[in-house]
């Protein structure tokens, strides 16, 4: 079998073992598959982080970021947002050349922490929601060809937090 059978949308083809095709068809389908693999690494062939454009970020969070690196560009910079709701406070500190995702909330009137998370190998983030009475995110942790983890993290009105695991 020439290509196995992908289960995610992004891949546009599936080859049947009885199935003939031209040369050209084939070459056209390798140069889709590469496509799509080469639009995921960076410079160093390693799977980059899929993440909203900082502008997006800052709407989300309602903060503007402080940066590690003010000349360094947003993909391999570590930034800090720090938003707040009416009952919380929550730093989250991003590297998406790492793949990384730090959180820390915290209660504004006591200064405890309610939460923390400290992910190393997010593949996407994406605003779920960002409007004036509700803000989330969503991450996707740990995929493999059986399961994707996913976590929710509400921001406003109030913190929450929801872990699955889902099977593809």
């Amino acid at each position: 079998m020439l290509f196995p059978h992908y289960k995610k949308p992004e891949n546009l083809f599936y080859l049947k073992r009885e199935e003939k095709i031209s040369h050209f068809k084939l070459w056209a389908m390798i140069l889709l598959s590469l496509k799509l693999i080469i639009k995921r690494m960076d410079k160093k062939g390693a799977v980059q982080m899929e993440i909203p454009e900082e502008a997006g970020l800052i709407s989300v969070f309602e903060s503007l970021p402080k940066r590690k690196d003010e000349t360094d560009t947003f993909y391999y910079d570590t930034s800090i947002y720090v938003s707040e709701n009416e009952y919380e406070a929550v730093e989250i500190t991003l590297s998406p050349f790492y793949d990384e995702f730090i959180m820390d909330v915290k209660d504004k009137k006591t200064n405890h922490v309610l939460s923390y998370l400290k992910l190393l190998s997010v593949n996407k983030m994406e605003i779920a929601a960002d409007k004036k009475n509700h803000a989330m995110i969503r991450l996707f942790h740990g995929e493999s060809d059986l399961y994707v983890n996913i976590v929710e993290i509400t921001l406003k009105p109030r913190f929450k937090l929801i872990f699955r695991e889902q099977y593809r």
